[in-house]
């Protein structure tokens, strides 16, 4: 058994250091050694998660939950594994089983909240995001996955306030300032918006097509429209990370987002032309 807890922890050490495939082969020489390791399977499932391999993840949870029925990590872990997978209602009754062994563990109502939000249900993300946040006021993820669910609801101003707590608690983290930006256009302080993109473009140079999205929206409505003009134009055949639109297709789609909100600028209808037309002035 000595052995196995040698093995086990070197790969905690490669875990640490995101060396998954150190990582995975540790753990599973501790299996090898020790076929009822519960830590070890509860953390291969981790490393397997972080490696895209969701079901040999569940799977490992699953011989840990066998092999121990009051692993708490294991169903927070399994839950958020099948969030990944869109198993929304499963995810949710592994949440449950979590929450029911510790009520004030954090994470399991974090990931009960996203498996809520991926269902929809915005009252029920808000209210376990909430719960998460009061058992743990620290964790920047909480409040930024709260302002999501609000934001969803139109209720910018609270989302707003969430993340400004989320950018205080994680100041480094520019998706925090990504998001702020957007939220802000639709609370209707196109400056405040400003202000947070170029902070983002700062923190988070990899999303910079997405947030000069943003930016030139903030000009836009801020009454900039040279500015505005300019960076639709210079980013107009650029495509958006993760995202299959381009640009010119994303500005269409959230200006419709914008009326659709009551959001209008009599400028919006140049813009349009500007990308309809292949030789603007």
């Amino acid at each position: 058994m000595k052995e196995a807890e040698q093995y086990y922890d070197r790969g905690l050490t490669a875990q640490q250091k995101r060396d998954w495939n150190g990582a995975l082969a540790g753990y599973s020489r501790a299996i090898e050694l020790n076929p009822k390791y519960v830590e070890a399977y509860n953390n291969r499932g981790y490393v397997r998660r972080n490696k895209g391999d969701i079901d040999g993840a569940i799977a490992d949870y699953s011989r840990a939950l066998e092999l121990d029925p009051q692993h708490t990590k294991s169903y927070n872990n399994r839950g958020v594994a099948k969030v990944e997978k869109g198993d929304f209602d499963g995810a949710i009754v592994d949440f449950n089983r979590a929450i029911d062994q510790d009520p004030q563990y954090a994470h399991a109502f974090y990931g009960r909240g996203h498996a809520r939000l991926g269902k929809k249900d915005l009252d029920g993300a808000i209210a376990d995001f909430s719960s998460a946040i009061k058992f743990d006021a620290k964790d920047a993820a909480d409040y930024h996955s709260r302002a999501q669910a609000l934001a969803e609801k139109r209720q910018y101003a609270a989302a707003i306030k969430d993340l400004e707590k989320a950018a205080q608690l994680d100041p480094k983290n520019g998706s925090n300032y990504v998001d702020l930006g957007w939220y802000q256009l639709f609370n209707r302080k196109p400056r405040e918006a400003t202000t947070a993109c170029l902070k983002a473009l700062k923190l988070s140079p990899e999303d910079a097509v997405l947030i000069r999205t943003n930016l030139a929206h903030s000009y836009l409505f801020s009454n900039q429209f040279a500015k505005a003009k300019a960076l639709y134009l210079e980013n107009k055949d650029a495509k958006i990370a993760d995202d299959k639109r381009s640009f010119s297709q994303a500005v269409l789609d959230d200006f419709k987002e914008f009326r659709e909100a009551g959001i209008t600028h009599p400028d919006m209808e140049k813009i349009q032309a500007l990308f309809a037309n292949p030789s603007p002035p």
